[in-house]
């Protein structure tokens, strides 16, 4: 692989040319808008440029994403909250929100056919964990707090900051700084629309960091029981 190989995605007639220097979204409000299915993710999934390599990552909570190698029978399924490294030079990406189902065409223009063998050799896999991080005690257990309604009744409503805080015995003053500093390094590691701006409206942020956490498990039922 070279860091001159681009990636051309194609979807319904619009075609993107990434660079190594690029990423791109794709999902109901992503760089590339695919549908306003309301069954579909926000941001389904996520190409990107990482290690010499082209990754494939999805964002979602729920739907799996498929990668289909266009020029064997070779297909890989990539879990909601996992990446997968693009090994094929042309290949289709697919995937299903409610009774829709999608395909991305893409190419690696520029660069060789990975040595998968490579991928999965030494120090990692062709599928490892996405958004995954290390937490100190207190971030765990505010992300089992601002988890706790989703998990126990499945509602999409969230608790006000002041109500989390209180919960765990916090100020706010306390609460809010915590909750930056775990959304900075979810940021860094890719996942989008934790800050404010641009790129998604601090309103919004919990409600993506919950669907990210549930995701991929960084929580689940079994955790409640440390909020006591």
């Amino acid at each position: 692989m070279t860091d001159d190989e681009s990636l051309v995605i194609e979807f319904c007639g619009e075609e993107r040319k990434l660079e190594s220097a690029d990423s791109m979204t794709f999902g109901r409000q992503g760089d590339l808008v695919i549908d306003d299915n309301p069954y579909l993710h926000r941001v389904v999934g996520r190409f990107v440029w990482r290690q010499g390599l082209w990754w494939l990552q999805n964002q979602g909570s729920k739907i799996a994403i498929e990668v289909r190698d266009r020029g064997t029978a070779s297909r890989l399924n990539v879990a909601a909250g996992q990446q997968a490294a693009i090994v094929p030079l042309e290949f289709t990406v697919g995937f299903t929100a409610g009774p829709t189902s999608y395909e991305l065409q893409g190419s690696r223009q520029g660069g060789i056919i990975a040595d998968e063998d490579s991928i999965h050799s030494g120090g990692g896999t062709a599928t490892i964990d996405f958004g995954v991080v290390p937490m100190s005690s207190e971030q765990h257990l505010l992300l089992v707090a601002l988890c706790e309604s989703r998990l126990l009744t499945g509602t999409e409503s969230m608790p006000t900051n002041q109500a989390v805080a209180t919960r765990l015995g916090w100020t706010i003053t306390k609460f809010n700084r915590k909750l930056d500093h775990l959304c900075a390094k979810l940021s860094r590691e890719g996942v989008r629309n934790l800050r404010g701006g641009p790129d998604g409206l601090a309103s919004d942020r919990r409600t993506v960091l919950v669907d990210h956490a549930i995701g991929v498990r960084l929580v689940t039922i079994a955790d409640l029981g440390l909020l006591g």
